[in-house]
């Protein structure tokens, strides 16, 4: 519990350190951008998204999947050895392709001409994707310090960066694209040569068929998932504006501020999680129970924060042109809050390997989305975006968790939980936004979630904590 308690924090801090150089950037950029500008750069950034999880399909899982399976090193070695080869084989295909069609795409997804810019974006995909794959790899051998160091490099660059940009008054959104890019660039270099002992140009066919075989049927589980909770920028931009866009990315950056404490518990839980499942069902339960009670005690805490916090962000930070996204933060922290919840409960599904129930799950969510998108934003507009992201996350726990009892029965209510996000969100709907309207959200809130866990909740989760 101590080294859960310590990777814990210590994982906290990687993305706190992330989002608080982003944090210290918002003045410069705010200032110096304009809301469509910040629509450009979110679009750019999904479309990357989305062609580095084409190319990845989802492999990486796989490598978390059975990287635990095996203790001899020569055989993690071929299982990362086959992962990082077609990482980089594919995606030199893909940037060959995208660079060639840079013009029609930025038509395509910006509604004009634009092929520098994506050219720049495009390049970075084999290194955003080796990126990661490396930070897995150490996540994986549990060497926390090392990832965090990794992290601050990264944010320290970026600070850097984007002050030498605002002093040389250069900051474009090509200036700040080339400076992703030389970024990457030089932290991919450095966790390659921290990975090298695992690291070969080689592919092991009983490899491939074993990541293919697990990776394969959670695809479309993957995409469903992107669709939902990354592609929004992009769908903005079709059925509305770019500015509108730009709202949602500043409000989407500022509601992961606040949530770094789940990509902490995600870094943590994931090997925990793969090592829980090679010891037996007993025990993957157990960690399976312990991990949702521990990520639903946050709830109240992330509650409060979209409420209060954001305010102070935009009213000190942010310049006032984009106060306007403040409106949407808290269904998107709460979206972000259950996005991770349902990641925890599909581990359930994936112990017993019937990985095609994931994909089942998500495509429910996904259909719903699909058909109330367009209506949607046409009339509400990123607002609507932000509520339709928020009902579809509701609706993914909710189907997970269905599937999940049937398939491995989980000691775990999650009703309670959907319960009072719905009822939240609801209240919050009825009201104009004002400092009794603050009041009002915090102590209904508060009584709330005293009544529902007073009892058996609280009891529980002490030992956990």
């Amino acid at each position: 519990m101590r080294k859960f308690i310590s990777h814990f924090l210590i994982y906290g801090s990687a993305p706190f350190i992330a989002k608080f150089s982003a944090l210290v950037t918002a003045p410069i950029l705010t200032f110096a951008l304009t809301v469509k500008d910040f629509g450009i750069l979110e679009v750019l950034s999904s479309v990357l998204s989305m062609l580095v999880l084409f190319v990845a399909m989802n492999l990486n899982s796989g490598l978390f999947r059975f990287f635990y399976e095996n203790d001899n090193e020569d055989e993690r070695k071929n299982l990362f050895s086959t992962v990082f080869f077609i990482y980089v084989l594919f995606s030199i295909i893909v940037v060959v392709i995208g660079v060639a069609l840079s013009s029609t795409l930025s038509v395509f997804f910006l509604g004009y001409e634009e092929k520098s810019l994506f050219t720049l974006a495009l390049i970075k995909i084999p290194f955003v994707l080796i990126y990661e794959l490396n930070l897995s790899l150490i996540r994986l051998l549990q060497k926390a310090r090392l990832y965090v160091a990794l992290y601050m490099a990264l944010a320290f660059f970026n600070v850097f960066g984007v002050v030498f940009l605002y002093l040389s008054s250069s900051i474009s959104i090509y200036n700040i694209l080339l400076l992703q890019f030389v970024n990457h660039c030089l932290l991919t270099s450095i966790s390659i040569v921290i990975n090298k002992k695992y690291i070969g140009l080689y592919i092991k066919k009983y490899c491939l068929l074993d990541l293919s075989r697990y990776s394969i049927p959670q695809i479309p589980s993957v995409i469903a998932n992107f669709i939902i909770m990354g592609s929004m920028p992009i769908l903005i931009t079709q059925f509305s504006s770019l500015t509108d866009s730009g709202y949602y990315a500043i409000a989407f950056k500022v509601a992961s501020i606040f949530a770094f404490f789940l990509q902490a518990f995600r870094m943590v839980y994931g090997p925990i999680q793969m090592k829980a499942m090679a010891l037996g069902a007993a025990q993957f339960s157990q960690v399976n129970r312990s991990a949702l009670l521990f990520l639903s005690s946050f709830l109240f805490l992330l509650a409060i924060y979209s409420i209060y916090i954001s305010k102070l962000i935009f009213l000190f930070f942010i310049d006032e042109k984009f106060n306007f996204a403040q409106t949407i933060i808290f269904p998107l922290c709460m979206a972000l809050f259950l996005s991770a919840l349902n990641n925890i409960i599909l581990g359930a599904i994936s112990y017993v390997k019937k990985t095609i129930y994931m994909s089942i799950s998500q495509l429910v969510s996904l259909f719903l989305f699909i058909v109330l998108v367009r209506p949607v934003i046409v009339n509400f507009g990123f607002q609507g975006a932000a509520y339709l992201l928020l009902f579809s996350t509701v609706l993914q726990c909710c189907v997970s968790y269905l599937f999940a009892q049937k398939l491995f029965r989980i000691d775990y209510n999650i009703w309670p939980v959907i319960v009072s996000v719905v009822s939240v969100f609801v209240f919050l709907s009825f009201y104009k936004v004002g400092l009794f309207y603050y009041l009002d959200v915090f102590l209904f809130f508060s009584c709330f979630m005293f009544f529902i866990y007073r009892s058996k909740f609280l009891t529980k989760i002490k030992k956990y904590i």
